[in-house]
């Protein structure tokens, strides 16, 4: 099977340049483009399976370019580099459009995770599966409906613990944990999975109805790959999941 595709977008060349070796290093064939502009006229040309595109560009900012990648036939994953966090944190974890993001200086180790965790499903020929913990019975059923009504295999829990065991003896697709749970929190979950090598690359989301300040600043640290507002919007939490497991309604 071929190589995956990455095209890596950032105004300054030498940054373009430096992320496109992490990715070629990670296994994966990488592009590079300095404008989002460059970006749209590659992908007229050639398919590409993933753009990591910075959000602070003149002309085509990285919001802007996300929106056109959107309107396209083939709509390839997208991951967010960024400098400014935790200012952007809260937009980035919220945006429903993107499979996650890294901080600059970019680490190689967490960019090799979150490229794993973005790409892995397409070379997979089974059915996703998603854990979901949520401790309210109620917000359990409707997110576990609305994804098994999308073709998903939901596995749910009502606390951190037992999810965590089972993920780590049974490495789902997807884990989706509500941030206040009984005993070990949802970050605190998250946190124990990113530490284990063999759940490190998993993709994770939290559901939350307020995101604070405190629960943004946790997320960023276990590069949680995004956030879901209470009371949620199906729709919402679908695109967000489909954005981090590569799939199409």
């Amino acid at each position: 099977m071929p190589n995956q595709i990455v095209l890596v977008v950032d105004d300054l060349a030498d940054v373009a340049f430096t992320v496109a070796e992490m990715v070629r290093h990670a296994g994966y064939d990488a592009h590079e483009a300095t404008s989002g502009k460059a970006v749209l006229a590659y992908l007229d040309r050639h398919p590409v399976d993933l753009v990591i595109t910075d959000l602070v560009m003149p002309e085509m900012d990285g919001w802007e370019l996300i929106e056109q990648l959107q309107a396209r036939p083939r709509i390839p994953h997208i991951i967010v580099m960024t400098g400014y966090v935790p200012q952007e944190a809260e937009a980035i974890l919220l945006d429903t459009r993107s499979s996650g993001y890294v901080t600059k200086p970019i680490d190689p180790i967490r960019l090799r995770v979150l490229l794993k965790a973005t790409l892995h499903r397409e070379n997979l020929g089974r059915q996703t599966e998603a854990v979901v913990v949520e401790d309210d019975r109620a917000t359990l059923q409707m997110v576990a409906k609305t994804l098994t009504d999308r073709g998903v295999y939901v596995v749910p829990f009502a606390s951190a613990e037992p999810a965590v065991k089972h993920i780590q003896e049974k490495p789902p697709d997807l884990a989706i944990f509500d941030v206040n749970l009984p005993g070990a929190s949802g970050l605190d979950a998250c946190e124990i999975l990113r530490k284990n090598p063999e759940t490190a690359w998993l993709p994770l989301l939290i559901l939350t109805a307020f995101p604070n300040a405190e629960h943004v600043n946790r997320a960023i640290g276990p590069n949680v790959n995004g956030f879901v507002a209470k009371p949620y919007e199906p729709a919402q939490l679908v695109e967000k999941v489909f954005a981090l497991i590569g799939m199409g309604e």
